[in-house]
């Protein structure tokens, strides 16, 4: 009867964790947390206080794409969680086509349309960019 307990323990373990194997993501609440997709080319850095409770975020990389995109085009996934405080997001530059940081912005999805982030800031040096972000959305790089 032991045997059959334990069996059975370990097969359940063994599923669980394959449906936990496809699905990414980092818990944050309250106390904030980064984020990083699977490539490590985008990061989101959410701050204390910004969300009221825990949710599991990840970062995606999607097909939908603004025309004028010269990188990929991330989903901050479940789209649409607003935080109360600003979320800082970095872009990596490596991974567009032209990592030439002159003419570069970044834009996120809303509302149908793609919007330039309003604080984008740009470190050569770094060969990143970073804007704050209100909610989750798709994201991508654009000259």
């Amino acid at each position: 009867m032991l045997r059959r307990s334990l069996l059975f323990g370990i097969a359940t373990c063994l599923v669980l964790s394959a449906c936990d194997a496809g699905s990414p993501g980092v818990s944050v609440g309250p106390r904030g947390g980064l984020v990083r997709s699977d490539d490590g080319f985008v990061t989101l850095e959410v701050p204390a206080g910004a969300l009221e409770d825990s949710i599991t975020l990840s970062i995606v990389v999607v097909q939908d794409a603004p025309v004028d995109a010269i990188g990929p085009t991330y989903s901050l996934e479940p789209f649409g969680v607003a935080f109360s405080r600003p979320a800082e997001l970095r872009y990596d530059l490596a991974a567009c086509s032209d990592p030439d940081p002159s003419g570069v912005g970044l834009v996120t999805e809303r509302a149908e349309a793609w919007e330039m982030l309003g604080d984008l800031e740009i470190d050569p040096e770094l060969g990143e960019l970073r804007g704050s972000v209100m909610y989750t959305a798709a994201v991508a790089p654009v000259r």
